[in-house]
C-alpha cells in the first residue's frame, strides 16, 4: 500500500443511526472522522480548523446545512474546501439551493453504507485526484483484507499474546501504556481499557512500527 495521509472529515449529522452508519463505513485507516451533531458547532469548527472533506446534513435543527454551508463559502470565503450534502429529502429545490455554493455532491439518505466510502471518494476526487485513487486503492486493499492465522501469528510474536480460548491477552505494546491487550481472532478487533485504544485488528497493526508492519505487509500480498 503506497503512503498516505488519513483524509481529515467533518461529518455534520444529528441522527444517531446514520452516524452510526458513518462509522461503520468510513474506515479509520482511511477516514480521519470528527463528528459534530449540530450546524451551531459546525460553524464554530469551520471557522478555526481545516478539514480536507465535509459531510453535511442539509436538514438540521436550530442550524440548518445550507446555513452551514453559506456561512463556509461566503463568510469565511472557503471555496476550496469539498463538501458533499445528505439529504433525506427528494426534493430537487434544496439540493438545487446547494449548488450555487459549489458543492461537490449529494448523497440521499438511507444510504448504502457498504458503497458509501467509494462515492465519497468519487466526488472527492473531482477536485484532489491523486489523493483521491490512493485512498480508493488503500480501501480495495482493506475489503480484500482477510485476517488469517498467518498474520495473528505475526502479532502474537512481537507483542508476546498468549492465547486462551478465541482471544490473545498480553502487554499491551504501545508507550507509556501498562495495560492489557485483548485481540479477538473471531471478530478481529482488539482493545485495551488502559489506553482505551480498539479497533479492526488491521488498525492495531497499522499503528505498530518496525517488523510486525513489514510481515503483516507481505501477508496481504499473498
Amino acid at each position: 500500500m503506497d503512503d498516505f495521509k488519513r483524509l481529515k472529515t467533518l461529518i455534520v449529522e444529528d441522527d444517531a443511526k446514520i452516524i452510526a452508519l458513518y462509522k461503520k463505513a468510513l474506515h479509520s485507516t482511511v477516514f480521519q472522522l470528527k463528528i459534530l451533531r449540530s450546524g451551531t458547532k459546525a460553524i464554530t469548527e469551520l471557522t478555526h480548523y481545516h478539514h480536507d472533506l465535509v459531510l453535511l446534513d442539509i436538514k438540521m435543527p436550530s442550524v440548518s446545512g445550507i446555513s452551514v454551508l453559506r456561512h463556509l463559502r461566503l463568510d469565511l470565503a472557503n471555496n476550496y474546501t469539498p463538501v458533499i450534502m445528505i439529504t433525506s429529502s427528494s426534493d430537487s429545490t434544496e439540493v438545487k439551493s446547494c449548488l450555487k455554493y459549489n458543492i461537490s455532491g449529494y448523497i440521499v439518505k438511507p444510504f448504502d453504507y457498504k458503497k458509501l466510502a467509494f462515492k465519497i471518494l468519487d466526488y472527492y476526487q473531482v477536485t484532489e485526484k491523486d489523493h483521491s485513487l490512493l485512498l480508493k486503492e488503500a480501501l480495495i486493499q482493506i475489503d480484500n483484507l482477510s485476517v488469517d492465522k498467518d498474520i495473528v501469528n505475526i502479532i502474537s510474536k512481537h507483542t508476546k499474546l498468549k492465547k486462551r480460548d478465541y482471544f490473545y491477552f498480553g502487554p499491551c505494546p504501545f508507550p507509556n501504556c501498562s495495560g492489557e491487550i485483548k485481540v479477538s481472532e473471531e471478530k478481529q478487533i482488539f482493545s485495551c481499557e488502559v489506553c482505551e485504544r480498539k479497533g479492526d485488528v488491521f488498525t492495531f497493526v497499522m499503528e505498530l512500527t518496525g517488523l510486525i508492519g513489514r510481515e503483516l505487509m507481505e501477508c496481504f500480498k499473498k
